[in-house]
């Protein structure tokens, strides 16, 4: 009797199954039609919360509809981590959907066209997860809200990824200065990986990464002994200590080329012990940096093992500048977040546009962050190529911008007003010497004091307001890994937001600097400091003359410690001693050399006096005698 019900029971399992195989629900047939339409009628894989979204029916109602589609063939369902679904329509789904669209109860709305995007320019500010539904817009391989572009899939795979072997340990992005990879991790990437991933995201600087990267760790797991250091840390997470079961850790480290530089070679730094800790199971590293810096970080990870391999299908990918196509739809959407243009550019605009474009590029590329700057600069100018003639073209747009915004008489007087503190700030954030990697990272401290308003707290608070939260040149770096909300006085520290801003920012104040005797003397310091450095050389390339003219007219708050230490040395009995001596050879040099012009000169002249006596003589010969 059981056994006969047990079969009953199969066939009507069996009949149902197959009624369903022809007859799919118009529930199903609503599901199917709107992934086949969202996949472009292709095979693309689509999730079901983009499906939801298109139907207007709920997640779980089109969950179950996916389901019962991929049992009967009619979609290919891949089950994704974060508990979503990704379907694809088969060709028998395609089939079912040709033969007749008149049992859909529901009709499917028809797509509207998408609304042109408006990007309100922000000058050197990178975006930021606030804005992680904008940036996904503005990728080159951006397809549609039902595509995941390829760029963001790839990382997201690879990290999301449980298992080490398909997974990686130590990712790489690197790419051009000013090609938005910060802004691609901040806004692109972290808003959408799942929830086991704990990401600790800093700017590299050196000397306190590893610190900075401790006290992060230490924040997101508050279980690890506080007697481990960084690398003893990670090996405890790695042998599943002070982590749940199923998460992760991601530590991303933007900037890279701030340690590779200050880097000896050491293989038992700490940051290097810490990147070989990184297992890709519950540890794992991304680092961020230029693309000159990339053979070093090569490496490096070959130098950390065969399971570090740097491998551009797997653990790798160039984060490349804008092709000229997109970067002028970049342009356009800055135009229309300034509500200088309107839905589609004008032909003057278009003329503007191309005008722009053929001076913003490099090597037929364009960086975003110059893109972002140009429209900065343009955001309440007309964009007209007189306009942009006026201005004076393309280039040197970091130097005009600078020159605009505090020395203009059309400037904001707020601004204005700072322009020396200003420009005392920026010298203390740049790097030593003849490079563009972004230099100093300075405590709010140090910052008050060059910028002279110790006693005068309230105006660096609106100074550093400007820069940091209005201009975007300065950006705060917390002490404690990824940012979590505004930096406090006097706990947090700056640095330049880019390091494409560096070579701009010297120009400027060189410019400014050569005015001022003060700023000769600070400008002739640092050719000096940087000789003796390059040359290595113990003596003063300077006599005491010029040393004391030195430093008469500088601050020694605004000198960097270099330039501290040269004049420290500069004037110890030795060095005096030297340059003195090196002063009186000078002198003695230059005494041989003008009294040999002397004579030189003394002979020219003695022979001029004597023609002129002969004419005088031969003249007086001829005169008539009285």
């Amino acid at each position: 009797m059981f056994l006969k019900q047990a079969q009953l029971i199969g066939l009507r399992r069996s009949y149902r199954r197959n009624w369903e195989t022809t007859m799919p629900t118009g529930s199903e047939r609503l599901v199917l039609a709107a992934c086949d339409e969202l996949a472009g009628h292709g095979s693309g894989f689509i999730l079901a919360s983009v499906i939801a979204g298109k139907t207007g029916m709920g997640p779980g109602a089109v969950q179950v509809c996916l389901r019962g589609l991929d049992r009967d063939g009619f979609i290919d369902l891949v089950p994704l981590d974060n508990g979503d679904l990704a379907a694809s329509v088969t060709p028998k789904g395609r089939q079912e959907l040709a033969k007749d669209e008149g049992d859909v109860r529901r009709p499917i709305p028809k797509p509207t066209e998408p609304s042109p995007i408006k990007v309100v320019p922000k000058g050197l500010k990178s975006f930021d997860k606030d804005e992680a539904e904008l940036f996904i817009k503005l990728l080159p391989d951006y397809e549609g809200e039902a595509k995941l572009p390829n760029s963001i899939a790839f990382w997201k795979a690879g990290i999301e990824g449980r298992d080490a072997d398909r997974g990686f340990r130590i990712g790489v992005i690197y790419g051009p200065s000013g090609s938005g990879k910060s802004s691609f991790v901040k806004a692109g990437l972290l808003p959408r990986l799942g929830d086991h991933i704990t990401a600790i995201y800093l700017q590299s600087t050196a000397g306190e990464t590893e610190a900075r990267l401790l006290g992060g760790l230490r924040k997101r797991c508050p279980d690890l002994p506080e007697s481990l250091r960084l690398a003893e840390a990670l090996a405890a997470l790695h042998d599943g200590n002070g982590l749940p079961q199923g998460k992760k850790i991601l530590l991303i480290l933007d900037q890279f080329e701030q340690l590779l530089v200050a880097w000896n070679g050491d293989r038992d730094a700490e940051w290097v012990s810490a990147l070989q800790c990184c297992d890709g199971e519950r540890v794992q590293a991304l680092l961020l940096m230029r693309d000159e810096y990339l053979p070093a970080t090569i490496s490096l990870l070959e130098e950390l093992g065969r399971d570090f391999k740097f491998d551009t299908d797997r653990n790798a990918r160039r984060y490349d500048a804008f092709t000229r196509g997109h970067a002028r739809e970049i342009l356009v959407a800055y135009g229309r977040g300034s509500k200088q243009i309107q839905a589609n550019p004008s032909p003057e605009q278009e003329r503007f546009l191309k005008a722009a474009l053929e001076g913003l590029q490099s090597y037929g590329r364009y960086l975003p962050v110059r893109l972002a700057l140009f429209a900065q600069v343009f955001q309440e100018r007309s964009w007209t190529r007189k306009e942009l003639e006026l201005v004076g073209g393309v280039e040197g747009i970091v130097v005009r911008f600078l020159e605009e915004t505090f020395e203009s008489q059309y400037a904001d007087p707020r601004y204005r007003r700072h322009q020396k503190a200003v420009q005392s700030v920026l010298k203390a954030l740049l790097p030593e010497g003849v490079t563009d990697i972004k230099g100093h990272k300075r405590s709010y401290g140090e910052l008050l004091e060059v910028s002279e308003y110790a006693a005068r707290p309230e105006r660096f608070e609106d100074l550093i307001s400007i820069l940091d939260g209005e201009l975007h040149l300065v950006t705060p770096t917390n002490t404690e890994g990824e940012d979590d909300g505004p930096p406090r006085p006097g706990e947090s520290s700056y640095q330049l937001t880019h390091e494409f801003v560096v070579p701009s920012i010297q120009d400027w104040l060189t410019r400014r600097q050569q005015e001022t005797r003060r700023g000769r003397a600070e400008l002739r310091l640092s050719q000096l400091t940087a000789r003796q450095n390059w040359m290595d050389n113990p003596f003063v390339p300077a006599g005491t003359m010029e040393l004391l003219l030195i430093k008469w007219h500088t601050r020694h708050s605004v000198l960097n410690p270099n330039e501290r230490r040269f004049l420290e040395d500069s004037f110890k009995p030795f060095s005096l001693a030297i340059a003195f001596s090196s002063k009186i050879q000078n002198i003695a040099i230059k005494s041989v050399f003008y009294a040999f012009h002397g004579v030189r000169i003394a002979i020219v002249l003695v022979v001029a006096a004597f023609t002129v006596l002969y004419i005088a003589d031969r003249y007086l010969h001829f005169l008539p005698r009285k």
